[in-house]
């Protein structure tokens, strides 16, 4: 993920957490308690600007490794009041959260948009062996969300995958 412009505007002290935690949570791999001090620096940049939509996305990311979904869903949340401008990893890993809460049909939403924004191009990531690997594993996950024959959560319109504003 990368680290955007609006980092400029949040406070001082708020900003120096909030980069020593995305640091360590980029990389997606954790030694010792490296997570736990991500979360810790996450939260204090938190406390002193909780408007700066990005914490909170992080706050869920991290929250998600620690396998802790129901308070990473609320972070989701959060990043998702703030901002009018989604991530791709707010909808994979969002989306993987609500499989994780047994939310399917908000699953299923937010790991279709990724997949959609995957195929039209619609997020331009460096790292695209990153985004193939991870929407392998978001098609997985659908896979196992999308009803069997036995069962039907009705007809779900896509329609609105096509832009942020549904969500």
């Amino acid at each position: 993920m990368q680290q955007t412009y609006a980092q400029t505007h949040i406070n001082k002290d708020a900003k120096k957490y909030f980069q020593a935690a995305t640091q360590i949570i980029d990389k997606g791999t954790f030694k010792d308690d490296q997570l736990n001090t991500a979360i810790e620096n996450l939260k204090k940049a938190y406390e002193i600007d909780s408007s700066f939509s990005d914490i909170s996305l992080y706050l869920g990311i991290a929250f998600y490794y620690q396998k802790s979904y129901t308070v990473a869903d609320q972070y989701f949340l959060k990043y998702k009041s703030l901002t009018k401008k989604f991530t791709d990893d707010y909808f994979l890993f969002g989306g993987i959260v609500k499989y994780k809460l047994t939310d399917n049909i908000s699953a299923q939403e937010h790991l279709q948009y990724y997949l959609n924004a995957i195929v039209g191009g619609k997020f331009k990531d460096s790292l695209a062996r990153r985004n193939l690997q991870l929407s392998k594993q978001s098609q997985t996950l659908m896979s196992k969300i999308l009803p069997s024959k036995k069962e039907s959560y009705g007809i779900i319109n896509t329609e609105p995958f096509l832009t942020t504003k549904s969500l």
